[in-house]
């Protein structure tokens, strides 16, 4: 007998993770006559929660039909050129991590190999100077359609906006909270019944609930808490900083403290080791880390990273933290939920028998999100941030063998050993490895045919030529600026 068709999608959730997922998947299957059904859950964002954007995020809000200079209008927004990185590798140092690539090849070398080389020769600058976003968000400049960015966007405008748009695209939008899955004889949830008695029905439910998971069975059965120094999180919030063009990850004695920045307000995470420190001496931590008033409303909850190992499972997908939990090192939440919707809706099955498009899912997702996982503990590992119990866990705990494979290979030689499904590409690798890692020990060949003299030139060169190309941009607060004025009606 031929398994039913797929009619009718369930998205159930709150906040980013359910409206992103809403519109990404009306979007690709409403033309083939299937249904988009909402069932909102209550927020649970903080009035001062900031959610970055990394540059790929930009084909997913094509792809929703949102404009990026309409979102960042919309949600207080700002233009983000990489993160900065402070402490990590030991008090009053600091490296940044650009979007986009570093700087071109020299000749067959890639500019890794070329930098590596001439710091055995005593080149002195680092790895990130020579890259175009750096020296722009050192001087406080951007233009959008020349570098490379991301964004940062206040999350409850930015809801209410993607809330807006999905209204208008005439998506079915239920609220309330799920009192009770209806399941079918294979197992699979036929409808779910609402606290307030309503019903709604599908054939295929996407979970965006965060990380209630109020769909998915059971706990995140792969546990990566081992492998990550901090277990528990503050969030909170505070005036605006200023308008910096990045993000900022800086190592304090007992944990990480992540900042963003959006234009009234500046999002906070602070990640620590309980076992280390009280909660109010989290607080007095972040307090006294920086230069801004802090609002008093905070909240301190268990961090537990981790992932399902069958996110996909009967005919009911978690998507967002409730298939996937990590740090805030590296911004990559958004990252993630992006990937996850690309997969499914590169994998939407056109039947209830829905059981290949799952393992096929489920298998991709393990690879991707280790990838992931990676590259935040790259940070950790790498670290010289001193030696409290936080930072002395953050380089001792345990190493997955990919990550440690792809340390020792950048090390000896500068290359940067990618494996499938990868978030995060060469350059920012590079750039977290160099900004941390010690200098490759054998650069290539190719980057030893330049003469000294001559390779001094050429860096010499390409830093003058990105200096000039930075003082011809605009201030980053004058393109927002502009931003808000096109923006007017």
């Amino acid at each position: 007998m031929t398994a039913a068709p797929i009619r009718r999608v369930v998205i159930v959730g709150r906040d980013v993770d359910l409206w992103l997922s809403a519109l990404a998947i009306h979007r690709a299957i409403a033309p083939c006559g299937i249904a988009v059904r909402v069932v909102e859950l209550p927020s649970h964002l903080g009035a001062g929660a900031v959610i970055a954007c990394l540059p790929a995020f930009a084909w997913l809000q094509r792809m929703i039909g949102i404009d990026e200079a309409a979102a960042i209008c919309a949600a207080d927004g700002t233009f983000s050129l990489g993160q900065r990185v402070e402490g990590f590798g030991g008090p009053g140092t600091a490296f940044f991590h650009p979007y986009g690539d570093q700087s071109a090849p020299v000749g067959l070398a890639d500019f890794m190999q070329v930098w590596a080389a001439a710091r055995g020769y005593g080149l002195d600058t680092g790895f990130d100077a020579f890259a175009l976003n750096t020296t722009a968000a050192a001087a406080g400049r951007m233009m959008p359609d020349e570098v490379e960015h991301g964004c940062h966007l206040h999350a409850r405008p930015y809801v209410r906006a993607l809330r807006a748009t999905a209204r208008s695209l005439g998506i079915e939008v239920h609220n309330g909270f799920v009192g009770t899955r209806l399941q079918t004889n294979g197992a699979g949830i036929a409808a779910i019944r609402l606290d307030n008695g309503g019903e709604v029905g599908g054939d295929l439910f996407i979970d965006a609930s965060g990380s209630d998971a109020v769909l998915a069975s059971g706990d995140m059965d792969a546990d990566w808490s081992a492998l990550y120094p901090g277990d528990c999180v503050l969030t909170a919030y505070a005036e605006p900083i200023g308008l910096p063009a990045y993000s900022q990850s800086a190592a304090l004695e007992n944990g990480c403290l992540h900042i963003l920045s959006a234009q009234t307000v500046t999002g906070l995470e602070y990640v620590f080791d309980s076992r280390a420190q009280t909660d109010a001496e989290a607080w007095r931590a972040v307090a006294a880390a920086l230069p801004l008033r802090l609002a008093e409303a905070h909240v301190i909850a268990p961090f537990r990273p981790g992932r399902r190992m069958a996110p996909w499972a009967g005919n009911c997908v978690a998507v967002g933290e409730a298939a996937c939990r990590l740090d805030a090192i590296g911004q990559p939440r958004l990252h993630v939920l992006q990937w996850q919707l690309a997969q499914l809706i590169a994998l939407f099955p056109l039947h209830a028998d829905m059981r290949l498009e799952a393992a096929e899912y489920n298998a991709a997702a393990e690879v991707a999100q280790a990838h992931v996982r990676d590259f935040q503990l790259a940070h950790y590992r790498l670290s010289r941030a001193g030696a409290s119990a936080f930072w002395t866990a953050a380089r001792d705990l345990p190493t997955p063998a990919f990550l440690a494979h792809k340390m020792e290979v950048f090390a000896a030689s500068g290359r940067v050993a990618l494996g499938e499904d990868e978030a995060f590409d060469a350059s920012s690798w590079e750039a977290v490895m160099a900004g941390l890692g010690p200098v490759p020990r054998r650069p290539s060949p190719l980057a030893r045919t330049l003469a000294r003299p001559a390779l001094a030139a050429e860096l010499r060169a390409r830093l003058k030529t990105t200096r000039d190309r930075v003082a011809a941009m605009p201030s980053h607060a004058d393109v927002l600026a502009t931003l808000r004025r096109r923006g007017k009606p």
